[in-house]
């Protein structure tokens, strides 16, 4: 099993054992290794997470999302439509506000001295489409500082 990061570089999987003869699941991009094997597949409950600032691949854990495949698949061609940045959809933390309605809000870090932490960037929770549509395109432009 391997995975390309956004950098084009071929990472694999492994499993090895740690110190107390547990098995661990891990991302190499070397070909082989001499303390573990190389695996076809991950169990249901481990992905492959790439670093959105560096793009190292790693093998974690899947963390709980209410946003369902087919939610999370349009979402990454909504990127892909509305943006000009080559990268993948990571998801993280909880953005759904409606579960019957499926309405979700918006949220960017920032980091200033006066606000450091999460900004609330969207009034009214709202569709993955129309969110899409007022915020993707100003991801990779100055104007993404400027949002909230």
């Amino acid at each position: 099993m391997q995975y390309i990061n956004r950098r084009r570089e071929t990472y694999f999987a492994y499993r090895g054992t740690t110190k107390t003869g547990k098995p661990k699941f891990f991302a190499s991009k070397k070909t082989t290794s001499d303390k573990a094997s190389r695996v076809e597949s991950l169990p249901e409950y481990f992905e492959f997470y790439e670093n959105p600032v560096n793009a190292t691949v790693v093998i974690r854990r899947r963390r709980p999302t209410t946003l369902t495949a087919s939610e999370r698949n349009f979402l990454a061609r909504l990127v892909l439509e509305y943006s000009s940045v080559d990268g993948n959809v990571v998801i993280e933390g909880n953005a759904l506000v409606n579960k019957a309605q499926r309405l979700f809000s918006v949220s960017r870090y920032c980091c200033r001295s006066w606000k450091d932490g999460w900004l609330n960037l969207h009034a009214r929770p709202s569709s993955l489409e129309d969110l899409a549509a007022i915020y993707l395109p100003h991801l990779g432009q100055d104007s993404y500082f400027e949002l909230g």
